[in-house]
């Protein structure tokens, strides 16, 4: 299983992490400094849109996201699109995603009982491709407050991406006893279960986390990569076009149909110029500082014949050895051997 796959929660960046559309909150051009950075939100559901003819605000809608990417900045204001929908926020509701872990430390250092506080500085980590400083916040989330799912579900998509699926498992559980009817909760375990082989538990979370949240891009996701375990490719793209559909500009999504049409055993379903343009894409959307990222660029390259270009990315992803779990750094690492034999790797 490659590490692309489990990438958060991803949760965050891409609206990624968590992969679920979490969110810890106490209730251009080049010269625009602000102009494609990544922004972590302060506040919840915070409300965008633009101003009309008569000087009236018109919403576009809510933020429900943790982090968003900035288009413009103007006036203290900051544009962004999301769920298709452009519009404008206030420039102080936001940090810059970089800056993310100062600030939250600089306000559990005045306030160190703000379970909000470690949790929101556990989302910058995880946006930040760093999974173990995230989990020893969330730990820290989950014991000032036992009575919310959110610090609850971040820690198990965690777990999930450092392959601890049964302590995520248990994790997710936990969520849904507070909140049942919770998606985020729901896709999270059905990921868990199925990289555990509990397929048919599998299925029937993600069934769940579906009707809960139609939306939801990651469902279908798990749904593919359980029918992919069980050798029905077919069914797998098709669930992999669902959550491109549900989610055309998730890096997550980009990367999982990237590995998919690389990889494939069966060459019926194998795309390696599509691999290479959902891989890329993905890495762009991530500014490639994730290692994973590079590893399916890699093996699409790989797919496509262009072995050398095989080997100077998958040498850049092994250049990020703490981006993957020990077994999957290892199958990374007998990709490179493969691409200097000249040979795709095969998902076995």
């Amino acid at each position: 299983m490659n590490a692309s796959w489990l990438m958060t929660v991803i949760f965050l960046c891409s609206g990624l992490a968590l992969a679920a559309g979490l969110m810890f909150f106490h209730s251009r051009r080049r010269r625009d400094p602000w102009a494609g950075r990544l922004v972590m939100l302060k506040f919840s559901n915070i409300e965008f849109g633009h101003t009309n003819a008569d000087g009236l605000f018109v919403s576009a809608g809510e933020l429900d996201t943790s982090t968003v990417k900035v288009t413009q900045h103007k006036d203290g204001w900051l544009a962004t699109t999301h769920r298709g929908q452009s519009g404008w926020f206030p420039a102080a509701y936001a940090v810059a995603l970089a800056e993310a872990p100062a600030y939250y430390s600089d306000l559990i250092r005045r306030q160190p009982d703000l379970a909000w506080a470690w949790g929101n500085r556990g989302v910058a980590w995880v946006s930040l491709n760093k999974p173990a400083q995230a989990l020893a916040d969330f730990d820290e989330a989950v014991r000032l407050d036992v009575y919310t799912p959110t610090s609850l579900i971040a820690r198990g998509l965690v777990r999930n991406q450092l392959e601890d699926y049964r302590e995520a498992v248990d994790d997710f559980t936990a969520a849904l006893r507070i909140d049942p009817d919770n998606a985020a909760a729901f896709a999270g375990r059905g990921f868990a279960r199925a990289m555990l082989k509990q397929h048919i538990l599998a299925l029937t979370d993600l069934e769940m986390a579906s009707r809960r949240d139609p939306q939801n891009a990651h469902a279908p996701l798990g749904r593919a990569q359980v029918w992919s375990a069980r050798k029905d490719y077919a069914q797998a793209r098709a669930e992999l076009e669902k959550a491109r559909q549900l989610g055309p500009e998730d890096f997550y999504v980009l990367n999982c149909l990237a590995w998919f049409a690389a990889t494939c055993p069966d060459a019926a379903y194998r795309d390696g110029p599509r691999a290479v343009a959902d891989a890329t894409r993905a890495g762009e959307k991530t500014l490639w500082k994730a290692g994973s990222m590079l590893d399916t660029l890699a093996a699409a390259y790989a797919e496509t014949g262009q072995f050398d270009k095989a080997l100077e990315t998958q040498k850049k992803a092994l250049a990020k050895p703490d981006d993957f779990p020990k077994k999957e750094l290892e199958k990374a690492r007998q990709r490179l051997k493969l691409y200097m034999d000249g040979k795709p790797y095969r998902k076995e």
